[in-house]
């Protein structure tokens, strides 16, 4: 498992998540 792919999974699940709490 790399650390970037992490990170990138990472961000991604609190993108989603800042996205849900703007609606």
């Amino acid at each position: 498992c790399f650390p970037e792919i992490t990170t990138f999974m990472y961000k991604l699940l609190v993108l989603s998540l800042l996205v849900e709490a703007n609606r």
